[in-house]
């Protein structure tokens, strides 16, 4: 009971946190065309990014609910929608911008420097503060999702049906991406049964 309740304070509900991340180079192809347009004041609907970017159009579909949340926590996502204009069907069709976070996670994220440069101006910040800031930032949620998991494995004790699933993964350059999933849902006893007798046979 104890470990159910502060559970509960440190937000782990029953949600899953993290259900699908678009990879670096779609995530950053999307972004920096939404940032060449914002450059020039302009915005972007799906349809103009599939076209910029070449991408498939779920791809991008999906890549945008990803990036409006930054895959985590609602409002306050790297992109949004600036304005709603009609098509000539007569159908609804959003613009899209950057987010000023989504600005500065161009700039750090970019291999084009111009664009990193001309970003900083916008802001008005250095590149330097930047990383000061991203580093800071990072540690702070590391240092959450740690707090949040750390009476589980001190105790040794969850929630039935809990799953706390963190994956990370490293490419050829040595960049670094995560993802995670949080589940607390009541377990199925016999599936449950299944994996006790697998794990013990071995």
């Amino acid at each position: 009971m104890q470990v159910r309740q502060a559970l509960k304070q440190l937000g782990i509900r029953k949600r899953k946190v993290h259900y699908w991340s678009p990879n670096s180079s779609i995530r950053l192809k999307i972004l920096e065309s939404l940032a060449n347009a914002g450059l020039d004041d302009k915005t972007m609907n799906k349809y103009q990014l599939e076209k910029e970017t070449g991408l498939p159009r779920q791809t991008v579909h999906n890549a945008m609910i990803y990036l409006r949340t930054q895959g985590l926590l609602p409002k306050s996502g790297w992109v949004q929608v600036a304005k709603t204009t009609k098509t000539r069907a007569g159908l609804l069709s959003a613009e899209y911008e950057l987010t000023q976070a989504g600005m500065k996670h161009v700039a750090l994220l970019t291999n084009n420097a111009n664009l990193r440069t001309r970003l900083c101006q916008k802001l008005n910040v250095n590149f330097q503060d930047l990383l000061t800031e991203k580093t800071r930032r990072s540690e702070a949620f590391v240092d959450s999702r740690l707090s949040q998991i750390r009476p589980i494995l001190v105790s040794y004790r969850a929630p039935p049906g809990f799953k706390y699933i963190l994956t990370v993964k490293a490419d050829k350059e040595g960049k670094v991406e995560w993802s995670e999933s949080m589940l607390h849902r009541r377990p199925n006893p016999m599936s449950d049964r299944r994996k006790l007798t697998s794990h013990v046979s071995h």
